[in-house]
């Protein structure tokens, strides 16, 4: 069961566009409400708590009415930790191999490219891509966020 913490970071998403994200700070609660502070606009208020069937958490912060976005206590926001060299490296290889890959260069073969293998094999250890096969690489939440530091 997954409830909501004071001083802790959640998040949520526009069902229609998920671009659009608000994070909210829970400034404290109670057994039946929370009250929480929109991070963007610092906006305070008092919100009732809901319980889904799995005994998980939930509130609707900009109120309840059709598609509107639910915050939940699982959508967590994690503490970014700093990349290391390593982590810089491996990102500068897949942001080559990607760009090479994208250009239809006939001349570069991306998965004949000596640092290919150990990359991906870093990245799926860290998190940021699923599985380590060079056939399909999908990436993560913190994988794309990672590639964007750098780029």
């Amino acid at each position: 069961m997954l409830k909501f913490e004071v001083g802790k970071v959640y998040t949520m998403r526009s069902i229609s566009d998920s671009e659009c994200q608000w994070k909210f700070n829970v400034i404290r609660r109670t057994e039946k409400s929370i009250w929480v502070e929109e991070i963007k606009y610092k906006d305070l208020k008092r919100i009732k708590i809901y319980i889904d069937s799995d005994g998980n958490e939930y509130c609707y912060p900009l109120g309840r009415y059709s598609k509107c976005p639910m915050l939940r206590a699982r959508n967590i926001v994690e503490e970014e930790k700093p990349l290391t060299d390593s982590d810089l490296t491996i990102l500068k290889t897949l942001d080559f191999i990607m760009s090479n890959e994208i250009q239809y260069n006939c001349n570069f073969c991306w998965w004949d490219y000596k640092g290919f293998i150990p990359t991906l094999v870093h990245a799926a250890s860290v998190g940021w891509i699923k599985r380590s096969s060079h056939t399909q690489v999908h990436w993560t939440k913190a994988g794309i966020e990672a590639v964007r530091k750098v780029i």
